[in-house]
Protein backbone atom coordinates (compact mmCIF):
# COMPACT_ATOMS: atom_id res chain seq x y z
CA UNK A 1 0.00 0.00 0.00
CA UNK A 2 2.75 2.97 0.41
CA UNK A 3 3.79 2.54 -3.32
CA UNK A 4 0.33 2.88 -4.58
CA UNK A 5 0.44 6.48 -5.15
CA UNK A 6 3.39 5.78 -7.85
CA UNK A 7 1.77 3.02 -9.52
CA UNK A 8 0.62 4.49 -13.22
CA UNK A 9 1.06 1.44 -14.98
CA UNK A 10 1.14 -1.91 -14.84
CA UNK A 11 2.67 -4.94 -17.39
CA UNK A 12 0.49 -8.14 -16.66
CA UNK A 13 1.72 -11.50 -17.22
CA UNK A 14 1.65 -14.71 -15.04
CA UNK A 15 3.93 -17.40 -14.79
CA UNK A 16 4.69 -21.02 -12.43
CA UNK A 17 7.74 -19.11 -10.40
CA UNK A 18 10.38 -20.76 -12.78
CA UNK A 19 10.87 -17.71 -14.97
CA UNK A 20 9.74 -15.00 -16.17
CA UNK A 21 7.31 -16.57 -18.93
CA UNK A 22 5.25 -14.25 -19.99
CA UNK A 23 1.98 -16.32 -20.01
CA UNK A 24 -1.17 -15.10 -20.20
CA UNK A 25 -3.01 -14.02 -17.06
CA UNK A 26 -4.63 -16.96 -16.40
CA UNK A 27 -1.92 -19.25 -17.05
CA UNK A 28 0.33 -19.38 -14.22
CA UNK A 29 -0.18 -19.60 -10.16
CA UNK A 30 -0.13 -15.46 -9.53
CA UNK A 31 -3.79 -14.42 -8.93
CA UNK A 32 -3.71 -12.10 -11.66
CA UNK A 33 -7.10 -10.68 -10.67
CA UNK A 34 -7.07 -10.19 -7.61
CA UNK A 35 -3.36 -7.87 -8.02
CA UNK A 36 -5.54 -6.32 -10.30
CA UNK A 37 -8.42 -5.51 -7.77
CA UNK A 38 -6.22 -4.74 -5.73
CA UNK A 39 -4.10 -2.09 -7.94
CA UNK A 40 -7.25 -0.51 -8.73
CA UNK A 41 -8.84 0.02 -5.58
CA UNK A 42 -5.37 2.17 -4.59
CA UNK A 43 -4.75 3.56 -7.29
CA UNK A 44 -7.99 4.05 -9.89
CA UNK A 45 -5.86 5.52 -12.77
CA UNK A 46 -3.29 2.96 -13.23
CA UNK A 47 -3.30 1.48 -16.69
CA UNK A 48 -2.33 -2.00 -17.43
CA UNK A 49 -0.88 -4.04 -20.39
CA UNK A 50 -1.08 -7.66 -21.48
CA UNK A 51 2.74 -8.43 -21.93
CA UNK A 52 2.43 -11.72 -23.67
CA UNK A 53 2.43 -12.98 -26.82
CA UNK A 54 -0.68 -15.19 -26.69
CA UNK A 55 -2.90 -11.93 -27.10
CA UNK A 56 -5.59 -13.73 -27.62
CA UNK A 57 -6.06 -16.05 -24.51
CA UNK A 58 -4.92 -12.31 -22.74
CA UNK A 59 -7.82 -10.66 -24.24
CA UNK A 60 -10.17 -13.56 -23.67
CA UNK A 61 -9.34 -13.53 -19.51
CA UNK A 62 -9.60 -9.86 -19.33
CA UNK A 63 -13.29 -10.37 -20.87
CA UNK A 64 -13.98 -13.21 -18.53
CA UNK A 65 -12.89 -11.56 -15.64
CA UNK A 66 -14.78 -7.99 -16.72
CA UNK A 67 -11.72 -5.60 -16.89
CA UNK A 68 -12.62 -5.29 -20.55
CA UNK A 69 -15.61 -4.69 -22.36
CA UNK A 70 -16.35 -6.64 -25.46
CA UNK A 71 -19.18 -4.17 -27.04
CA UNK A 72 -17.72 -2.39 -30.22
CA UNK A 73 -18.81 1.01 -30.75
Amino acid sequence: AATAPHIRHVHVHNNYHTGDAHNPPGDGLINIRAALLSISALQPLATYTAETSALEASVEWFLQQGFISGAKS
